[in-house]
């Protein structure tokens, strides 16, 4: 498969996972828990939590301390 010119396969999966994340939310608009994000991402828990921590260490997610819950930084 190819994705903008380049071989799916030379892609950087936690990359692509990033992406996958914040189009997840854009696209549902809605907030998630991680265990939603991992199951609709078919990925391990502690794959995802490393993934959101960092997007939300630079701003692009934010996460409600209370719900648990994970929406859009920006």
């Amino acid at each position: 498969r190819r994705l903008y010119g380049t071989l799916m396969s030379e892609t950087v999966r936690s990359i692509d996972r990033c992406f996958d994340i914040l189009d997840m939310l854009v696209e549902s608009g809605a907030e998630m828990s991680l265990a939603e994000i991992s199951r609709r991402l078919q990925a391990p828990k502690s794959t995802v939590l490393t993934i959101v921590r960092t997007l939300a260490a630079r701003g692009l997610l934010a996460l409600d301390e209370d719900r648990k819950l994970y929406r859009l930084g920006l």
